[in-house]
């Protein structure tokens, strides 16, 4: 296997974590045979930034068209047979692309390999105190009742009931499989990575690595802040799946992600309530409910309506005792 590698790493504004994101890619006890950095139309000092590096990127310059478009032009100016994404506010650790390239070679029939990550405040990303992180398989694991050997097993099954992979930053994929299933898809502000992940699944085996090679950093500007965005994203990516021919020869995961859309609807419902967008919030139970007519879904139907209901008659008596 051609062990050469072609970082990408897209950039919006990130002039004040760019440089920590490239640092780290340097540090690589495996060399990146090219780093790739496409600036997507940053209005503060990024270019400024980039230039610092001199030779050692290849810093390419584009109209702001969004982080997939940024992807993709990356992709499109890389050379190699291997392909790795960083978001310009994440770090990896300094085996990461060692570790996973030998993965990969122990895994032939693996095109694509991903590995598990913290997520690190911001605010202070080297403060000698910070909280222990919990990391992202853990999360997965627990909110799925699934494990990282059930991944590998079967990705698409494991994908449909949420995205293990998690950032795209965890990932080192095969240029041939790119080729195959297609780049980032540009109509998905979010959860592009999700809807790649699951055309990937469709092809070739995953090679998942329960160790935490990758740091990455939280703070105001991420684009998953928004739960409630996040959340529609992930519903629009995967009822485009449902809806579309992903499941075909699967019927059986066709009825579990139906399943797996209901709950992703009820959550946004959950959030609609949460933020007062009451008529919202309702609609979306009743779209959660319309979305698979079976016996589970009528019995989480219940259980959220029910508890919402609950609060909303106790807070109703709170109220008017209080008045």
């Amino acid at each position: 296997m051609n062990t050469d590698v072609s970082v990408i790493i897209p950039v919006f504004n990130g002039e004040a974590f760019i440089g920590r994101a490239i640092d780290s890619v340097l540090r690589q006890t495996h060399p990146a045979t090219e780093i790739i950095v496409v600036n997507d139309g940053s209005t503060d000092g990024t270019a400024q930034a980039l230039a610092r590096f001199g030779d050692r990127i290849r810093a390419i310059h584009t109209p702001n068209r969004g982080v997939s478009s940024a992807r993709n032009a990356g992709f499109a100016a890389s050379t190699c047979s291997l392909v790795a994404f960083l978001d310009a506010d994440d770090e990896w650790h300094d085996d990461k692309l060692a570790r996973q390239v030998d993965a990969l070679a122990r895994h032939p029939r693996s095109a694509l390999c991903c590995c598990d990550y913290v997520v690190q405040d911001g605010a202070a990303p080297h403060a000698q105190h910070q909280p222990q992180a919990q990391a992202h398989f853990s999360r997965v694991a627990t909110r799925t009742g699934t494990l990282p050997d059930d991944w590998m097993r079967d990705p698409l099954a494991a994908l449909v009931q949420g995205n293990f992979v998690g950032t795209t930053s965890t990932v080192l994929v095969k240029r041939a499989l790119l080729n195959t299933v297609g780049l980032f898809h540009s109509r998905y502000k979010q959860a592009e990575d999700y809807d790649l992940w699951i055309r990937c699944a469709l092809v070739t085996e995953f090679t998942v690595m329960s160790e935490v090679l990758l740091k990455k950093i939280g703070h105001d500007g991420n684009l998953t802040n928004d739960q409630i965005e996040t959340f529609l994203y992930h519903e629009t990516v995967l009822d485009a799946h449902v809806a579309g021919r992903t499941f075909a020869a699967h019927p059986a995961l066709r009825s579990a992600a139906r399943l797996a859309l209901a709950q992703t609807r009820y959550q946004l419902a959950n959030l609609l309530f949460e933020a007062r967008r009451y008529a919202e919030s309702g609609s979306y139970y009743l779209k959660a409910l319309r979305t698979q007519a079976s016996p589970r879904n009528v019995g989480l139907f219940l259980h959220y309506t029910s508890r919402k209901l609950v609060r909303t008659l106790s807070f109703g008596t709170l109220r008017a005792k209080a008045a």
